[in-house]
């Protein structure tokens, strides 16, 4: 990035985790791949059947016009694990990224309780509490003319944002809903630097409208509200013999897209990837590649 715009910095960085961070949980759920990641949004949705751990790997490039191209990438991982029915599940959730000279990494707490209700479905309710730790080092940035005898090079920047979600979440084989919130809070940080992120809502839907022996066809969407603004995410989902996935997620219906298609060997190894785009395979705006495995926890054998 050019550096004569160091006025973009840190609302970069913020602005890209936010988008990204968004598509990320569409496109690869604890039980539906469609919403793996979801638990960074809705801590009650780590209560499905199947306890997971995951990692996952994104690579973004962003067109910022006249300032030039940038990517970057991010790195994430989360489990859920089941105590008990009496003790509940208890999940984390990581991500660490690095854009030029920022650096942000989370480490969030979930956990959530569950009750069987109509005989077949689970209902959750769920908490999470964790802390972003932001920092650059735009002290090492240069003057592009070095006899500029105004330059001054700019101070580092460091500050911590306190991060909790609270959420609802049913499942069951036909029909998955939830609804969460989303806070950041600044809590450290520099007198000069005031960081204020809106708190965000969050509701998904989904519903398997073809659950035939050997295919699944499952229509989900997601929506986003926050400071008086809602952004839909439709999509959809199907499943082969409960092995192959495919699916295809469409940003608030613009044409900004997401296709998805992965394999989950012998209901226990996960290995999925997502391209969301603007462009097909142009470099225009922006791009993420995701590369997703997971591990089962309590596959059957």
């Amino acid at each position: 990035m050019n550096t004569q715009n160091t006025g973009l910095f840190p609302k970069t960085i913020l602005i890209l985790l936010i988008v990204f961070l968004s598509l990320h949980q569409k496109s690869s759920a604890q039980e539906g791949a469609y919403w793996m990641g979801l638990s960074f949004q809705n801590p009650a949705a780590i209560s499905t059947p199947s306890d997971w751990i995951y990692g996952s790997f994104s690579h973004l490039a962003y067109d910022f016009g006249d300032f030039g191209k940038e990517s970057y990438n991010l790195f994430t991982a989360s489990f859920d694990y089941k105590i008990s029915q009496k003790a509940g599940t208890i999940g984390l959730d990581f991500y660490h990224t690095k854009l030029g000279l920022e650096t942000a990494d989370l480490v969030k707490v979930n956990y959530a309780y569950d009750f069987n209700v109509f005989d077949a479905a689970i209902l959750s309710f769920g908490i999470s509490g964790g802390t972003t730790f932001y920092k650059n080092a735009l002290s090492e940035y240069v003057s592009l003319d070095p006899n500029d005898p105004l330059f001054e090079n700019p101070l580092d920047e460091h500050y911590k944002t306190f991060n909790g979600n609270m959420g609802v979440f049913i499942y069951s084989e036909r029909l998955s809903a939830g609804l969460s919130v989303t806070v950041q809070e600044q809590i450290s940080g520099e007198d000069n630097l005031s960081i204020d992120i809106p708190a965000v809502f969050t509701g998904v839907f989904s519903y398997k409208i073809v659950d035939a022996q050997n295919f699944a066809f499952i229509p989900n969407l997601m929506v986003d509200y926050s400071d008086k603004d809602y952004v839909f995410m439709p999509g959809i989902f199907a499943e082969y013999k409960k092995t192959f996935w495919a699916g295809y997620q469409n940003f608030d219906f613009e044409d900004f897209h997401s296709l998805m298609l992965g394999v989950d060997f012998k209901q226990k190894f996960r290995l999925g990837y997502s391209y969301s785009f603007n462009d097909f395979l142009k470099s225009k705006i922006l791009n993420t590649h995701e590369f997703v495995l997971g591990y089962r926890l309590n596959a059957k054998s």
